[in-house]
């Protein structure tokens, strides 16, 4: 080891404290790489398991019909043959109904297309569970358990069952009817009587490459040409490339077979082809984006601390210089440094990653599983999550070096021009004429002459000042801009329109109170809410200009169109509502359809009104369509509406804002529309008086509150048969896969802002503590003139204060700016730009108190040293 790197080693050891901090900071800064790419693997691999369990095990499709030509008919069996190709599977649709033998005519039967799959096929297909195997040949079947079940049947897995093979024909005209349940009006006509074994059963309705089949045949590998409507030919690559779809795209051409086809997108994408679409596109970007943002934030970090080392080194490497030592030995020394602290900090920096990735993700899978948000995937199923191939550490490793590089390129040009002379003079230290350290009167008036020596030997110490505020700057801009980055994207999924019921049921108005009379009986209904709503979007190129009544912040937002959602509640809720907000509610019962309207976006806050209240006298522009949309039984019964002669909604301008009021977070109703949405209340009656229409033409829809969603969907659905039309949804899976979907993204969101947070405090006590430690003999100056304690800690205050309000004035405006930049890109979405103040002062306690903390504990340190020796000292 030659003398410049024994030298630099020894530099290091002496500042213990930099050293550990820079390799800290380092540490963070892999790790934060590692994250991304480690990250993106895993998700991947995570996709790509769950893409097995929903689309197959394939990569893309291709299909022939009956009417196509016999080049691309041949073409689905030559593909079988393709070398590119890791297996390929074949499925056939003929053009015939399948039922159980005795229940041709039965009107409750389920209707089944016939269908045959060879065992390739199904291999790649067969996401759902089963007992028993998959079937082989035509005469094999596996079948659908709730098929079974629905159609009172007692097969099971090895019986012999026998099937009626034709089609349904309208009992009059003899049309053959393609329905998926046999009719009353229809009549089956047999083809074949076909005897065959059930060789498995399906114990989950998943389907979903299945095409929903409840019978399916096997296949042996013959084909009739006959009767049949279509071939679809399923396929698996070798190898999946980032340019798959190219391959793929290529392999169809050969074939003829490239009019009809489809990728297995999302299956490819998590195998590595990567170029197949713009999602994937914004995926990389995002990635880059990430990559930016910790690259910059780790080369500030670490370029300080070359940069303070270099300062620190300054007169033994023109020492060095003076001897001999060259360009280029100088250079390598900070390189040699760089080396060093990387060949510690990058392996720690991995393995922290690494271990801090795999935790996040098996908790933030863990918690999505549980919660229903991924479907049909239950636990056990994605048998790995973490995935490090060998790309991903070394993307890692170059990523990394390249920061160190770029980080201690600037000081290693710079310790190459180190002259031998101007380096122990340190002429470039001080190097200021008497004027400009000139203080004002000001500051010795309110500080006394501590303040104008702080003030003084903040000037005095140029660059190395220029330094600690450009680095504080940077970093409170850093930290306030990712905040709100990552505050965008949690306001954005809070927005988002979601159930706050469990339960929901649409029927006839008029069956309404005999409904919920009848299920409110043993099912713990908490509450209930009239859920019926229809949006008016207003457009700008209405002849009434609705931005004429919109404040000034929200009509570059909604210069196109905004769209409002007019609830239909009960009477005695919005009379409730009005009387919340101090409002008379007899003007909503009279010959035009008032409403009332929150008039705010975003956070519903309403501290930013879009609407001036000269709005209240506008007639909001409707097309009777939007109006009828409100829940008409049938097309008819909308159709006979909208002719209606003299109705009073024939104006074009038929909905009026009566009043504002304001959002009541506690009041589900409040909660419906997403944040980009006026939310608006008008009364049942009151609509179907303006509208002429009758309570058993409206189909309404009620959302229930309740701690026993399964008990109340499952009696609601027992009641099917007893009304008009009923329908019911249980919403509790999707309510917890929303919470499970925003507790993921504020993971990865507040889990990256931490990371931030770490690098910009690191960055500021490397760079403060390191500038302190550098003025030994400064110190030791002043306290040889005799400055008493208490002026020792006044002037190191008033130092840590300037620094402070320096930086903030330059970064908070900044960090302003650059959110405010941000806050444009959104477009459409309504959110008001309402900078989180919070923050803001968060920042400027933590600037003033790292600061003062660093520098305090700095200087202890230099106190505690010899007055005559700090000031005898040539080199640190």
């Amino acid at each position: 080891m030659n003398i410049v790197r024994k030298l630099t080693l020894r530099h290091l050891k002496e500042n213990k404290g930099r050293t550990v901090v820079t390799i800290l900071g380092i540490i963070v800064a892999v790790a934060m790489i590692t994250a991304v790419f480690v990250g993106s693997s895993s998700l991947l691999n995570v996709t790509g398991q769950m893409m097995k369990y929903t689309t197959g095990d394939y990569d893309f499709t291709a299909s022939a019909y009956n009417d196509d030509s016999t080049e691309r008919i041949e073409g689905t069996s030559k593909i079988k043959n393709d070398g590119e190709l890791k297996k390929v599977g074949t499925t056939y649709k003929y053009n015939y109904a399948v039922v159980p033998q005795g229940k041709e005519n039965d009107p409750e039967v389920m209707m089944v297309d016939l269908r045959e799959y060879d065992y390739n096929c199904l291999e790649m297909v067969m996401t759902n569970e089963f007992t028993g195997k998959l079937p082989t040949n035509e005469n094999e079947i596996l079948v659908q358990k709730s098929y079974i079940d629905d159609n009172k049947l007692s097969w099971k897995v090895g019986d012999k069952v026998t099937l009626e093979i034709g089609n349904y024909y309208d009992k009059t005209t003899k049309e053959e009817r393609l329905y998926d349940d046999a009719q009353s009006d229809n009549i089956f006509k047999k083809h074949e009587t076909k005897v065959v074994t059930v060789t498995g059963i399906m114990t989950d309705d998943r389907s979903t490459a299945l095409y929903s089949e409840n019978i399916v045949f096997g296949h042996s590998g013959s084909f009739s040409k006959e009767n049949f409507s279509n071939i679809d030919v399923y396929c698996k690559l070798n190898n999946v490339g980032f340019y798959a779809t190219k391959q793929i795209d290529k392999i169809l051409d050969r074939y003829s077979l490239e009019e009809s086809f489809d990728y297995n997108t999302d299956y490819l994408l998590s195998q590595g082809a990567l170029a197949i679409n713009d999602t994937t596109a914004v995926m990389i970007i995002s990635i880059i984006i990430m990559l930016i943002i910790i690259i910059t934030a780790s080369v500030m970090l670490v370029y300080n601390a070359f940069s303070m080392s270099l300062t620190g080194r300054l007169r033994y490497l023109g020492m060095l210089a003076s001897v001999g030592a060259t360009r280029k030995q100088k250079r390598n020394s900070v390189y040699f440094e760089g080396a060093f602290l990387g060949l510690i900090a990058i392996p720690l920096g991995i393995f922290f990653g690494i271990i801090g990735i795999d935790i996040t993700l098996n908790v933030v899978l863990n918690r999505l599983i549980t919660s229903g948000a991924l479907g049909y995937i239950k636990e056990g199923m994605i048998t790995s999550i973490l995935s490090v191939p060998a790309w991903s550490i070394i993307s890692i490793i170059v990523f990394s070096i390249i920061t160190i590089f770029i980080s201690a390129y600037i000081p290693a040009r710079k310790s190459s021009k180190i002259s031998p002379i101007d380096a122990i003079r340190q002429n470039d230290s001080i190097n200021l004429k008497a004027k400009s350290l000139k203080s004002s009167k000001l500051i010795r008036k309110i500080f006394g002459y501590e303040g104008e020596i702080a003030n003084k030997n903040l000037k005095r110490n140029g660059k190395k000042s220029r330094l600690i505020i450009v680095s504080l700057t940077i970093s409170i801009v850093l930290f306030i801009t990712v905040n709100y980055f990552c505050s965008m994207f949690t306001t954005q999924v809070d927005g988002l329109k979601k159930e706050s019921y469990q339960v929901e049921a649409a029927l006839p108005y008029n069956e309404a109170e005999k409904f919920n009379e009848e299920i409110a009986k043993d099912n713990n209904i908490k509450d209930k809410f009239l859920l019926t709503s229809y949006s008016i979007v207003q457009m700008a190129e209405n002849k009434d200009k609705y931005l004429d009544y919109m404040n000034f912040q929200y009509k570059r937002k909604y210069k196109e169109s905004i769209c409002m959602m007019v609830h239909l509640v009960e009477d005695d809720t919005f009379n409730k509502i009005c009387k919340d907000n101090n409002i008379d509610k007899s003007k909503y019962y009279g010959k035009k359809l008032l409403t009332l309207a929150v008039n705010s976006v975003g956070d519903k806050s309403s501290e930013d009104p879009v609407f001036k209240d000269s709005i209240k006298n506008y007639g909001l522009y409707c097309d009777q369509s939007d109006l009828f949309a409100g829940g008409f039984m049938d097309d008819s019964i909308y159709e006979d509406n909208y002719k209606l002669e003299g109705h009073i909604l024939s104006k074009e301008n038929n909905i009026y804002i009566g009043d504002f009021i304001k959002y009541d977070e506690n009041n589900l109703l409040f909660t419906m529309d997403d944040n980009s949405e006026i939310t608006m209340f008008a009364p049942m009656s009151e609509y179907l008086k303006v509208t002429n229409n009758k309570p058993s033409d409206m189909s309404v829809t009620y959302g229930y509150v309740t701690d026993n969603s399964t008990k109340l969907y499952d009696t609601i659905n027992n009641l099917s048969s007893d009304y008009t039309v009923l329908s019911v949804s249980n919403y509790e899976h999707d309510r917890q896969g929303y919470e499970a979907v925003r507790f993921t993204i504020q993971v990865f969101l507040y889990g990256f802002i931490t990371l931030i947070t770490l690098i910009t405090i690191f960055n500021i006590i490397n760079t403060i503590s390191t500038g302190t430690a550098m003025r030994k003999r400064e110190f030791a100056m002043l306290r040889s003139v005799g400055v008493s304690k208490k002026g020792f800690y006044k002037i190191v205050c008033l130092e840590s204060l300037l620094y402070g309000i320096k930086a903030l004035i330059i970064g908070l405006p900044l960090s302003l700016l650059i959110s405010y930049g941000m806050h444009i890109s959104i477009g459409e979405a309504g959110y008001p730009f309402r900078p989180d103040i919070m923050i803001y002062l968060i920042v400027v306690v933590a600037v003033f108190l790292i600061v003062g903390l660093t520098m305090f504990y700095a200087v202890n340190k230099i106190k505690k040293g010899s007055i005559i020796d700090a000031l005898k000292e040539d080199i640190d």
